[in-house]
C-alpha cells in the first residue's frame, strides 16, 4: 500500500500516538539507530494522521539528564494516559517499556507491540491486558509496511471511537478527598502510607481532575473506609444511604399526597423544598452518614404548616 494521503477531515481530527521505546543504557550507535527508527515511525504516523509522540524529545537520559525522575514519570504517564494507542518497540530490554505498558493496560489504551525478531520478549509483557496485537519484523524495511497497513485498518476505528466518546466530564473525586482529608485533618502522607502509593500521586489527584483514571476501586474502597463515608460519595458526591434514604422519604410523600388528596403543585413544592435542603447539606461528612428517612408524620405536619402559612388550600 503506498503512502495515505490525509483528508482534509482526518487533519481536524488527529489521533495521539506514543512510542515505547528502551533508552537507558543503549550504546551511541544503538540510540542513532533507535533515534532513526523511531523518526521514520513518526514520519509515517503522520501521513495517517497521527501524532506520534517521542520520549526521547522531552525526557531522554542523556539529553534531559537534568529533569528529576518524578517529573519524567509524570510527563510520560500523562502523555501514554492521553494517547489513542501505544506503539512498543521492543527491539531491547527496558524497565521503562515495561511501566508504560502497565500504565496503558490501566487506562484502557490499545497497544500494538513492534516485536524485532532476534529480540526476546517476556511473556510478561505479551500476555498483559492490553488490547494489543503484535507485529514482528526483521528489520526497518519489514517493519515500515507492516506498521502502515496496520495504521490503515486501525486509525479510521480509533479516530470514530475517540470522537463517540469525546472529552468525559471529570467526576471530581480528587477535590471530595482533598475536602475530606482536609477538615478531618489528615495528611496526604497518611493516605498515601494506607493505600501504598507516593504522595506526588495523591498530589496530582486531588489537583488535577484527569488523574481520577488512575484511581482503582481498591484504594478508594480503602480510602472511603479509612475516611468512614460511603465509597458512592467519594465516587460520585452522593451515597447509597442517602439514595435510599430519598427512595424511602419520596414513598411517604406519596402515600400522604393519596390519603391528601393533595394537589401536585404542592406535592412538587415539598419534595423540591426537601431536595433543595438535603443538596445544601452535601460535602459535608456528617450528611454522608445520615439516613434518617422522612416519615408519613413529618411530610404531614410540614404540608399542614405550608397550607396554614398561605391561608388554607388553594382551589
Amino acid at each position: 500500500m503506498g503512502s495515505a494521503v490525509v483528508s482534509s477531515e482526518a487533519a481536524t481530527t488527529h489521533l495521539r500516538a506514543y512510542l515505547a521505546t528502551a533508552l537507558t543504557g543503549l550504546s551511541d550507535s544503538e540510540r542513532e539507530k533507535t533515534f532513526t527508527l523511531c523518526r521514520s515511525l513518526r514520519s509515517l504516523c503522520a501521513e495517517h494522521g497521527v501524532v506520534l509522540y517521542l520520549p526521547f524529545d522531552h525526557t531522554d537520559p542523556v539529553a534531559h539528564a537534568d529533569v528529576p525522575a518524578p517529573l519524567v514519570y509524570e510527563r510520560d504517564r500523562k502523555q501514554v494516559v492521553t494517547s489513542d494507542f501505544v506503539l512498543m518497540l521492543c527491539s531491547s530490554a527496558s524497565y521503562g517499556v515495561g511501566q508504560e505498558n502497565e500504565i496503558a493496560a490501566d487506562n484502557g489504551v490499545p497497544v500494538a507491540y513492534l516485536v524485532q525478531s532476534e529480540c526476546k520478549v517476556s511473556r510478561m509483557l505479551l500476555g498483559s491486558d492490553t488490547r494489543k496485537v503484535i507485529i514482528r519484523y526483521d528489520g526497518a524495511a519489514d517493519l515500515l509496511p507492516q506498521l502502515r497497513e496496520f495504521l490503515a485498518g486501525t486509525v479510521p476505528a480509533l479516530r470514530e471511537r475517540r470522537e463517540k466518546l469525546g472529552t468525559p466530564e471529570p467526576l471530581g473525586i480528587g477535590a471530595r478527598l482533598a475536602d475530606l482529608r482536609c477538615r478531618s485533618d489528615i495528611s496526604r502522607k497518611t493516605i498515601a502510607d494506607l493505600i501504598g502509593c507516593d504522595e506526588q500521586w495523591l498530589k496530582r489527584l486531588e489537583e488535577n481532575p484527569a488523574e481520577e483514571s488512575s484511581l482503582t476501586v481498591s484504594r478508594l474502597r480503602t480510602i472511603a473506609t479509612f475516611l468512614n463515608v460511603d465509597i458512592a460519595y467519594l465516587l460520585l458526591g452522593a451515597t447509597g444511604n442517602l439514595d435510599e434514604r430519598m427512595r424511602r422519604s419520596l414513598d411517604h410523600l406519596k402515600s400522604l399526597a393519596r390519603d391528601e388528596d393533595m394537589s401536585y403543585k404542592d406535592y412538587e413544592h415539598l419534595w423540591e423544598s426537601y431536595l433543595q435542603n438535603t443538596k445544601s447539606q452535601i460535602g459535608f461528612v456528617a450528611a454522608t452518614r445520615n439516613v434518617h428517612v422522612v416519615s408519613k408524620e413529618q411530610w404531614r405536619d410540614w404540608y399542614r404548616r405550608m397550607v396554614e402559612k398561605r391561608g388554607g388550600p388553594e382551589l
